[in-house]
């Protein structure tokens, strides 16, 4: 339930990357496209997704936590 817009991103990037790296009839410039628009742009949105969070303060709706940047990627 935390950060679902991160979580899309994250997915979108997974997605990209197995289409540009593990499908053997890919063209070879779809790797370079991985890496120059689909990978930058997605880190983007992470970032931003992830800017509400710091490294001792999980912020929600509601408020903060603690936990940190750890607690906002669900491994806290």
């Amino acid at each position: 339930d935390r950060h679902p817009d991160v979580v899309d991103a994250l997915t979108a990037l997974h997605a990209t990357w197995r289409a540009a790296y593990q499908v053997p009839t890919a063209p070879p410039v779809d790797a370079a496209t991985w890496l120059d628009r689909w990978l930058p742009a997605l880190l983007g949105q992470i970032r931003t997704g992830l800017r509400s969070c710091e490294r001792r303060s999980h912020t929600t709706g509601q408020g903060s936590s603690e936990g940190g940047a750890a607690q906002c990627l669900g491994s806290a």
